[in-house]
């Protein structure tokens, strides 16, 4: 091999390798401007500071490509300029704690940037800057990460982490129970005693629902009187039990619109007028249970609740009332309960109707142990010691019962005469003054 060398001062900017061999140009312009090139000749791009082939049409030049073997050390910079660069290592270390992404972009935004996992069969995942919606975005793509624009989302992928930071005005989310809240917002603000309760739409605070007193709201009938004043506003009227001289009222004799309750008829006067509202933690799972409707010989009845069986979790848990007159939960008492079937000791009457509540976790009605209840413990009403007077239930003709039992006694305040219902009929139990009365 020979190799020719223009002497130094001469005006030709290359040498030749070998006789008929590759030429080597240098020069900051392209040679083939001023000299001859074969394919495969060779040109230092001193402008460019690049090494050049004569490409194989020998019509252009392309830039050189390196193969390296063995290990390679640069110890300046090094910049790589192309569309693409592979990195074919099993490993890649990278000392430097920070890489920015998308360095070339000036002006407004508008290009996604991450990180994406080439994942074979199944569907590529990402981290990526959603630019669009300005958010962090772990992400099931198609993407490939050649794309210079909106990254494809296909779905949001699952985050698993110990904890979450932040706060928590845009937390949204769907579960199956109470452990994977959604709709909710938790604010700051939250104080001790706070409760979340779902109402249909939302999960809302219902610190006062769930407290676990009951609430009494009480008043005295004056025979023109028709509401009545809570002391709170229910949950639900399935929660309030009200009673007009200790005889329960069935929900067709009162309505309610917040915390008025309002009787279909005055109560009489003098009569005492309570209701309990049952609230939600005292009455868990609280329940009006569809009404039922005594014939004179039916012992046993199916429980129902919107049309389907129910079956309370105790007979103890419900407030059974027949005909008004709340009945005693046990065996050898008012009623028991088996399933879904509650049978009563003695067939309700005829038209009676059989009004029951569930108020959840069971509350236990005891029986006091004989000669056990002192004056003390009566309603004045009820019971008024030395000369005192026993005050029956008073109320006009058109106030009566409206399915009396046998032995029911009572004021006619229209007639003022004193009553009774005999089984068939009511009449006056008094003496009048001409004594023949009737």
């Amino acid at each position: 091999m020979a190799v020719i060398i223009n002497a130094k001062g001469t005006s030709n900017p290359h040498f030749r390798i070998g006789k008929q061999g590759t030429t080597l140009f240098q020069g900051s312009s392209d040679p083939t401007n001023s000299y001859s090139a074969s394919v495969g000749d060779i040109w230092f791009d001193t402008s460019a500071n690049t090494l050049k082939f004569r490409n194989s049409g020998n019509n252009g030049w392309e830039q050189g490509s390196i193969d390296i073997t063995g290990n390679a050390t640069i110890s300046g910079n090094l910049t790589v300029n192309g569309t693409t660069t592979v990195i074919d290592t099993t490993n890649l270390s990278i000392q430097d704690p920070l890489l920015l992404l998308s360095r070339s972009t000036t002006g407004t935004p508008s290009q996604d940037s991450g990180i994406i996992v080439e994942r074979g069969d199944s569907a590529n995942v990402g981290v990526i800057w959603d630019e669009s919606a300005e958010v962090f975005a772990f992400v099931n793509t198609s993407d490939t990460a050649t794309t210079a624009g909106n990254v494809t989302i296909s779905s949001y992928a699952s985050i698993r982490a110990n904890e979450f930071h932040g706060d928590g005005s845009n937390l949204t989310g769907t579960g199956q129970d109470v452990s994977e809240l959604t709709d909710t917002t938790i604010g700051e603000d939250l104080t001790s005693g706070d409760v979340l309760k779902y109402d249909g739409s939302a999960w809302v605070n219902d610190n006062e629902g769930a407290t676990t007193n009951v609430t009494l709201s009480e008043m005295t009938g004056d025979g023109s009187d028709t509401t009545l004043t809570l002391e709170s506003v229910p949950a639900t009227d399935d929660n309030l039990l009200v009673f007009v001289d200790s005889v329960l009222q069935d929900a067709g004799a009162w309505s309610r619109s917040g915390t008025t309750l309002t009787f279909s008829e005055a109560p009489a006067n003098g009569a005492v007028v309570k209701a309990w509202d049952l609230l939600a933690s005292t009455a868990t799972n609280a329940a009006k249970l569809d009404g039922l409707t005594g014939d004179g010989s039916t012992t046993a009845f199916g429980l129902l609740n919107g049309g389907s069986t129910y079956t309370p979790g105790s007979e103890n848990a419900l407030i059974v009332s027949v005909n008004s007159v709340i009945q005693e939960p046990g065996s050898g008492k008012d009623f028991t309960v088996s399933g879904s079937t509650i049978t009563f000791t003695s067939a309700p009457g005829n038209s009676h109707a059989i009004w029951i509540v569930d108020v959840g976790t069971g509350i236990a009605i005891n029986t006091p142990a004989d000669d056990s209840v002192t004056a003390a413990k009566l309603n004045s009403n009820l019971y008024t010691a030395s000369t005192g007077a026993f005050q029956l239930p008073s109320g006009t003709t058109g106030q009566r019962p409206g399915s009396p039992n046998t032995g029911m006694i009572r004021y006619n305040t229209t007639q003022s005469r004193f009553e009774g219902y005999d089984g068939s009929a009511w009449v006056y139990i008094d003496i009048p003054s001409n004594l023949g009365e009737t």
